[in-house]
């Protein structure tokens, strides 16, 4: 009978002291998402950015350089998220024929 009564006050006690001052709500705003445009950034420097391409069948390979045309990277927090570029296919260039004779016309 000792433990029910002593295990009433005790209950009573933790609830009476939790019953305190309400605090004043805290007025939130819902969060708003704000988006970025890769291709908005522009952040690549395109008069020294190339794209090295290399082509492979089964009689050999070819490999060579591209220029782009624009492009940017999105980087949060020093961490690569993202990017996107295009590239200009009128600038490819074969390297490994370039000194064929020959090559140019094909």
């Amino acid at each position: 009978m000792k433990k029910i009564i002593l295990s009433l006050i005790v209950v009573a006690s933790v609830l009476t002291a939790c019953k305190g001052e309400k605090k004043e709500k805290v007025a939130t705003k819902e969060a708003e998402k704000v988006e970025i445009h890769i291709s908005d950034l522009n952040n690549v420097d395109t008069s020294v950015s190339v794209l090295n391409w290399k082509g492979t069948k089964p009689g050999g390979e070819h490999n060579g350089v591209v220029s782009l045309k624009s492009g940017g990277l999105l980087v949060e927090n020093g961490v690569l998220k993202g990017g996107e570029f295009v590239i200009d296919l009128n600038t490819i260039k074969n390297l490994d024929m370039a000194a064929k004779p020959g090559a140019a016309a094909k």
